[in-house]
């Protein structure tokens, strides 16, 4: 197949994400309810054919405010129930240059509309006739944007959202009587309740998703609820027993007191819920949004179905930790309506990793674990369970009784490196790789090295170059862990760690010494001259000598053709990938995918679907043709073998000027004026580099985020005088040592 242009590979920037420090215990109080869920069939709403696009839904008591722009270009309101078959309708033309931002329904049939026009809002009020009763000027509200207004009725009056950031609470007169104040908080979603009293759901700074009512000016009391993420893509009034209805990013959930209870995810439906705008609960099992389309929006009704051969397949749960309607919706979404014995629901705890994993380790403690788990950002280890055995499917057993694949089938080592003690725990269809890469001319014949060799290299280096980029403002201890790799120091296999090793002493002492961190020449470096030009400065950092180190850890090695694009275009001379500094044998790693690392628990009914879910939807070159699959170096060795084979296609033209013949698939910028055509992979070069990423496969970087912190924690106090060196190794060797025996021995 012919290959697309490449540039660079992908820069994925680590972050290293803090979470607060507080006591979660009182959480556990405020749990996402699990129960059956809904499963809503979709149907289109005829009258919103009348419509160019639909700008607002509202409801108030029985009355349904449908606004947007008519076929002919006008502004409509139709004024419905429930069926949507009968209306009124009423009218708005906005004037020059006029932008409609949304509308809403009030008490006794009245509407209103919020414009912007000159970065002025104006609001119109309509009488239940339709006619235009008042239009007001809300001068106090000239600064704010023109994105992301709503308007809904309190009583006779207004409350207005602006971004999700403020709100702000306007008489029936037209008065801006002031902003509400939600002080350290927030806003995930603005609505009406079920008692048609206008609801805001914030996520304070203390970690806590919380609901609070509007009384004028004023939010009432906080009530904690759970937490399940920072943003919803639509917020509505409840029905029975639910007082919200929210649209989260992995499906419909209701408000019951104080617990969030999943309606749905969505999962056999054939849009996802990032798709569904401006909700509406008609009633508890019966939903209208707005689907977002190619077209622009449509309206649906969602409404129960028939559910008898959903219900006939035997059902498997998920438990993830982020986004997974959007990670791996796809996925089951295909498995759901293809395989005949086996659905998948999704579990999910929330956003926050660190809160996720406790979670799930509690739960899976407590004996009422999910079937599957997404081991995500390395929060969550099978491995740290002391009686993980009986907790978890050893996949060796899955693998051998499929008739499909066998071991063999995996790139060698591979299975062997994802291993604990001789168990497949969790599996990965695919992996990145750690290492480092430095052009040869400055590593005078290293292939590989050791810290005191790295630090000679930067120390040697030309003096207008940089080291690393784009580490800036990071600490000197978060600047050795990009160095080098800190947890290798541990064997987790056995439960022991060396931070009291003279290796380890000796790095940190070299640190502490030669003041490796962001240095004058980092700063200036990056200024380069072509800052500022009409050219990515990030394609030359390296083809450039801007930069001494390549260093995965910022800058991701994903597939066959980020290492060309590392070889070819960002050096384009001859580099060797030297690893992290292999004191104590780190050298080159990989990390498994970090959005698809699954594992299957032993209390699950189903575990040989838990693992056609996994091979089908994941070891399949279709998956590995698709966007999220080449995001990954294969396991599956065939198609591993392919991957770098195809780094050899190329698509030639020639300059008929010149009769230079150059390849056109794969260039970059170099300067303004100029063009660097590199060549494909030779024969010799995929064999080279082949080779070098199988031999990465064989050796895994474990993580583990309070290891990380730890270390950290304690060698910030040693490079900022606090202790010596071998004190500081002392106290990580101490801790270190207790945490892995207690949860890895």
């Amino acid at each position: 197949m012919k290959k697309i242009i490449s540039l660079l590979a992908a820069f994925t920037i680590i972050m290293t994400v803090s979470c607060s420090s507080k006591d979660n215990s009182s959480q556990e109080n405020y749990q996402v309810k699990e129960s059956v869920q809904l499963y809503l069939k979709e149907a289109d709403i005829t009258m919103a054919e009348d419509f160019k696009s639909i700008i607002s839904l509202d409801k108030s008591g029985e009355q349904i405010l449908v606004f947007g722009e008519s076929i002919n270009g006008r502004y409509m309101g139709y004024i419905t129930d429930k069926t949507f078959t009968d209306y009124r309708r009423f009218e708005f033309i906005p004037k020059e240059n006029e932008t409609v931002k949304s509308a809403c329904i009030g008490k006794y049939g009245k509407t209103a509309v919020i414009s912007v026009l000159d970065g002025e809002m104006i609001l119109y009020i309509f009488n239940a006739d339709g006619k235009l009763y008042k239009e007001y000027s809300l001068d106090s509200l000239n600064h704010s944007t023109e994105s992301g207004i709503i308007i809904k009725s309190n009583g006779e009056d207004f409350i207005i959202s602006v971004n999700n950031e403020k709100l702000f609470a306007v008489s029936s007169d037209g008065t801006v009587q002031g902003e509400i104040e939600c002080k350290s908080s927030f806003i995930i979603g603005f609505s009406k309740n079920s008692e048609d009293i206008p609801t805001v759901i914030l996520f304070n700074y203390d970690g806590d998703t919380v609901t609070a009512q509007i009384n004028g000016t004023e939010l009432s009391e906080p009530e904690k609820c759970s937490n399940l993420s920072s943003s919803a893509f639509a917020v509505c009034a409840g029905s029975g027993e639910y007082s919200l209805i929210a649209n989260f990013s992995d499906g419909l959930y209701g408000l019951n007191g104080n617990e969030w209870h999943k309606l749905t995810d969505f999962m056999d439906n054939t849009f996802s819920a990032a798709e569904l705008h401006e909700l509406l609960a008609i009633d508890k099992n019966t939903f209208v949004a707005m689907k977002r389309n190619s077209n622009g929006y449509s309206l649906i009704m969602l409404s129960e179905g028939d559910i008898s051969e959903i219900k006939s397949k035997k059902l498997l749960t998920l438990a993830t930790f982020g986004n997974a309607d959007t990670l791996l919706g796809d996925e089951i979404k295909a498995f759901n309506n293809t395989n005949e014995n086996y659905r998948i629901e999704i579990k999910k705890y929330s956003d926050n990793y660190s809160e996720s994993a406790k979670a799930m380790r509690e739960d899976i403690l407590s004996g009422s674990p999910p079937d599957i788990l997404q081991n995500k950002h390395g929060e969550f280890s099978p491995e740290s369970f002391g009686t993980r055995e009986t907790l978890f499917v050893d996949m060796y057993e899955l693998i051998d009784s499929d008739s499909t694949l066998n071991r063999d089938d995996f790139v060698e080592g591979y299975l062997e490196a994802m291993d604990f003690r001789g168990k497949l725990l969790e599996f990965s269809p695919g992996f990145n790789i750690n290492t480092m890469a430095v052009k040869d001319k400055y590593l005078n014949g290293l292939t590989e090295w050791s810290f005191n060799e790295m630090v000679d290299v930067i120390s040697n280096r030309p003096e207008d170059m940089g080291i690393i980029p784009f580490v800036w403002g990071a600490t000197r201890a978060e600047y050795l862990n990009y160095l080098t790799d800190l947890i290798s120091f541990i064997d987790f296999e056995k439960a022991e760690c060396y931070y009291d090793s003279p290796e380890f002493i000796n790095i940190i002492k070299l640190v502490q010494e030669n003041e490796l961190g962001m240095t004058v020449a980092d700063s200036e470096s990056f200024r380069h001259e072509l800052w500022g030009k009409d050219v990515d400065v990030q394609n030359v950092l390296y083809i450039n000598d801007l930069y001494l180190i390549r260093d995965s850890n910022l800058f991701s090695i994903t597939s066959a053709d980020s290492i060309q694009s590392v070889v070819k275009a960002e050096f384009n001379e001859a580099v060797t990938f030297v690893g992290y500094p292999n004191d104590m044998g780190a050298g080159t790693t990989f990390s498994p995918d970090n959005n698809r690392c699954f594992s299957i628990m032993k209390s699950c009914h189903y575990p040989e679907g838990a693992w056609e879910f996994i091979r089908d939807s994941y070891l399949t070159e279709d998956y590995y043709n698709s966007w999220e699959g080449q995001s990954c170096f294969p396991v599956i060795d065939i198609i591993f073998t392919e991957k770098f084979e195809d780094e050899k296609e190329v698509s030639m033209i020639e300059n008929p000027e010149t009769g230079e013949r150059y390849n056109s698939d794969f260039y970059i910028v170099n300067t303004i004026d100029d063009a660097i055509y590199f060549d494909p992979f030779t024969d010799e070069e995929v064999q080279k580099y082949s080779d070098f990423v199988r031999e990465a496969a064989k050796h895994r970087k474990r993580y583990d985020s309070t290891v990380t912190g730890i270390i950290l924690e304690e060698l910030t106090a040693y490079f900022e005088g606090e202790r010596s060196a071998e004190e500081a190794a002392d106290i990580i060797q101490s801790r270190v040592s207790i945490y892995i025996s207690e949860n890895y021995g």
